[in-house]
């Protein structure tokens, strides 16, 4: 006999003549505390329970989402600074405690860092901003009550910034070398400039190895990484049509932003959120 035959076999002893009916579960709103997570969804099984209409022969599944708590992240915030972003970053300022407060009461090891969508400066171009004048480029997890504040002066980068935001090239730019090199490898005197020495002659980054990586572009334009930029319309020359950089075999398209942010952290966790205006609350 088959294996094939043996299976079919093994099914038709199971199942018999027995009466099945439908399951009528009442769905639970399970209440909760929300945490920051990068768990993978794990399975639990079981074989129906002991009720004779179902027994073996009708087995269930259960998937389980269970977020887990990082315990380290690095969060990096790119933030349009050019004209027109003032509203914007202020209500970013007014806000930011919310966040700072909920990372602090989940007792999470972060890093919260700034740059710019001006790549042509090469004050800004994927440089962390310090504007509170830290020791490091970004605020660490034991800031403790100054986070807020300090968060509030690096994200002031006002509206002088270029109009061609590129906030995917300047988030690469701080993720990638020179800026921000292997830990092994990184020598702030060297031009790495989003890394720090430490207390004992080490070298921290903003990029630590074992954190989870966040992304959050803040923007009210459309994103101009790419080449060639949007040929017509009523944004002409600016943002990226994806079909112009297919057909033009152009640079920055979709897939590969999507490649570049999945694959951002060495078998590490990679993540990017943005929070764009529509054309109707560019002014506001």
């Amino acid at each position: 006999m088959t294996r094939a035959a043996v299976v079919l076999g093994l099914l038709a002893v199971g199942c018999g003549n027995d009466n099945v009916r439908r399951a009528a579960e009442e769905v639970e709103v399970v209440g909760g505390t929300p945490t920051v997570g990068q768990g993978l969804p794990g399975v639990e099984r079981g074989d129906g329970g002991l009720d004779a209409s179902f027994g073996p022969a009708a087995p269930f599944q259960v998937d389980a989402f269970d977020q887990q708590q990082v315990q380290k992240v690095d969060i990096l915030w790119v933030v349009d600074n050019s004209p027109s972003m003032q509203t914007k970053q202020d209500r970013l300022k007014a806000n930011i405690n919310s966040f700072v407060q909920f990372l602090q009461a989940q007792q999470v090891d972060y890093h919260l860092g700034v740059v710019s969508t001006d790549t042509f400066d090469p004050k800004q171009s994927g440089r962390l901003q310090n504007g509170a004048g830290l020791a490091q480029p970004w605020i660490n997890a034991d800031a403790g009550a100054s986070a807020t504040g300090w968060f509030i002066q690096n994200v002031g980068l006002g509206e002088l910034g270029s109009g061609d935001e590129k906030g995917l090239l300047g988030a690469m730019l701080a993720l990638t070398p020179p800026l921000s090199p292997p830990v092994a490898i990184a020598n702030p005197d060297a031009g790495a400039a989003n890394c720090a020495r430490v207390a004992g002659g080490g070298v921290d980054c903003f990029v630590r190895p074992g954190s989870a990586l966040y992304t959050i572009i803040l923007s009210d334009e459309e994103d101009s990484s790419c080449s060639p930029i949007q040929r017509g319309g009523l944004m002409s020359g600016e943002g990226c049509t994806e079909s112009d950089i297919q057909t033009s075999h152009g640079y920055g398209s979709t897939d590969y932003w999507s490649r570049f942010f999945s694959g951002a952290k060495d078998g590490g966790v990679s993540r990017i959120a943005t929070i764009v205006a529509t054309d109707s609350t560019t002014r506001n």
